[in-house]
């Protein structure tokens, strides 16, 4: 019989990837260690499509994975991505025949899950097993900075060694779900699905109490509950009810804002013809330890340009564009750059909004040399309507089922001038 004296659930950062997942996106919320092995995980962001994440229950040295002997499994989300708030269960993982809830997975190896001395990690990069050819107890092929998700685990190493180099430490960020007896095989958050924030979840998913436990048979909790967590942002990335908050970078209602800083930086005013693309417009942006990298790349920023009424504050009910990276300036600050798109004749105001990790936006202003700030202004300009009246000789026309085509003498005519004769707008060919 297998047997467990303590879990632990372990939830670290992800830094700079091309989708902005941060601490606590996900969290572990079922796990079984008999029969043929099964868990289940919850995502607290909406993770785009052809995002893969690895799974595996080997065990962590410090810098690689211990050997070749343990399982592995790419799990891959579909091409409409995955929801925030979606439980993703995959099971049979100690056979050839793994399966998923919602999406792919290929399987390397047998997983098999043990309700006792075990690991399971969540990783952004394929797990490496340790190479020691000349057997000086140090592995020859270090990973180079993997990126952890979470981790479950039973009795877990207290020594504080198996946390090294994940950026993990024991008491902070891995939290002990004491209180469970011996002989426990399998386990189940049973804990409210509901909350105001998505942050608010991993007190729950913390504490014991809000967990269900088999002591002799973990299949007895099949099948795990896939019923999808939900908050009030559940629309989608929102502002923070405190918007000025948001605008400086204060906690407030904002306490997962990282966006430091960020501008409309130009063109303050433009003109531009309706339904006509405008000049290109720039902002700038600045995340402690991410923007300023040198590249172009997507680092997860978030960036939209928008426009609403003239005079009307920029907030969800304006219109927004996606923008693009348009390079790095100043050595910190990132370049994005996008064009407005405006249908209706009239004066609007425009600027850019961005969010990193958050579904807070900040919203940037232009600022003067004086230090004051304001919106963008654009000009839109109705399209020219002229009314064409055309007098057509009829001895030169055929008909067909394509239409009316006009001949003259000689043959077609390729040009036909248009005569105002009097300036009312009326024209004759």
């Amino acid at each position: 019989m297998l047997h467990s004296i303590r879990v632990l659930i372990i939830t670290t950062i992800v830094s700079t990837f091309a989708f902005s997942l941060s601490s606590n996106d996900i969290a572990f919320t079922a796990y079984n260690g008999d029969g043929n092995d099964d868990f289940a995980f919850v995502t607290f962001v909406d993770i785009p499509s052809g995002t893969t994440i690895w799974f595996t229950d080997n065990e962590w040295t410090g810098d690689t994975f211990n050997n070749l002997n343990e399982g592995e499994i790419a799990w891959t989300s579909p091409s409409e991505g995955v929801a925030a708030g979606t439980v993703v269960v995959v099971s049979s993982c100690s056979n050839n025949n793994v399966t998923v809830s919602v999406g792919s997975v290929v399987s390397d190896g047998n997983m098999n899950l043990g309700a006792s001395n075990e690991q399971l990690w969540a990783l952004l990069d394929e797990p490496v097993a340790c190479i020691d050819d000349d057997d000086d107890n140090v592995c020859d092929n270090p990973m180079d900075s993997p990126t952890f998700l979470a981790c479950f685990a039973s009795d877990f190493d207290t020594n504080d060694n198996v946390a090294t180099g994940t950026g993990l430490v024991l008491g902070t960020d891995i939290m002990d779900l004491t209180g469970s007896d011996d002989d426990l095989d399998g386990y189940q958050y049973v804990g409210s699905r509901t909350a105001t924030n998505w942050s608010d979840f991993l007190p729950l998913l913390v504490d014991y109490s809000n967990w269900e436990s088999e002591s002799s048979d973990g299949t007895l909790l099949l099948p795990f509950d896939e019923t999808s967590f939900t908050s009030d942002s559940d629309d989608g990335p929102n502002t923070c009810d405190d918007t000025t908050a948001c605008n400086n970078g204060a906690i407030g209602d904002c306490e997962y804002l990282n966006v430091g800083w960020g501008n409309l930086q130009w063109p303050y005013s433009t003109t531009v013809d309706a339904e006509s693309d405008s000049e290109t417009i720039y902002g700038r942006v600045y995340v402690d330890g991410v923007t300023g990298s040198g590249t172009s790349t997507d680092n997860g920023v978030v960036a939209e340009l928008g426009y609403g009424t003239d005079g009307s504050t920029a907030d969800d009910t304006w219109t927004w564009v996606s923008a693009s990276a348009d390079g790095t300036v100043d050595g910190n600050n990132d370049q994005v750059s996008a064009k407005l798109n405006i249908a209706d004749a009239g004066t609007y105001n425009y600027t850019y909004r961005y969010r990193y990790n958050s579904s807070c936006w900040y919203y940037g202003h232009a600022t003067d040399e004086w230090g004051n700030t304001f919106l963008g202004t654009v000009t839109v300009n109705a399209l020219a309507t002229y009314a064409v009246t055309f007098n057509v000789d009829m001895n030169y026309r055929t008909v067909s089922d394509t239409g009316v085509d006009l001949f003259g003498p000689s043959g077609f005519s390729t040009a036909i001038d248009m005569i105002d004769d009097n300036a009312d707008g009326v024209y004759s060919v």
